[in-house]
């Protein structure tokens, strides 16, 4: 049971391009109760808090978009 106690149970999983990100709740006693994983390539990766995976994927999206217009192509959302 020693292992659960530090355990993570995972609610949403998405794979795309190398990336994994996942939606969790941790099981043992942490400062922080839900988190979210972006990961790449296997194992690298880092436990986000909602708020900063939001400013992840809001960066990801502005830097996508700035080349899409610079090559005059439209706009993803």
């Amino acid at each position: 049971m020693a292992e659960d106690r530090y355990g993570y149970v995972e609610h949403q999983i998405v794979e795309v391009e190398g990336f994994r990100m996942v939606d969790a709740t941790s099981t043992g006693p942490r400062p922080h109760d839900d988190v979210v994983w972006v990961g790449y390539g296997g194992m690298e990766g880092q436990w986000l808090t909602p708020d900063k995976a939001l400013a992840v994927a809001a960066a990801i999206t502005a830097v996508a978009n700035g080349n899409l217009l610079r090559r005059g192509q439209s706009i993803e959302k």
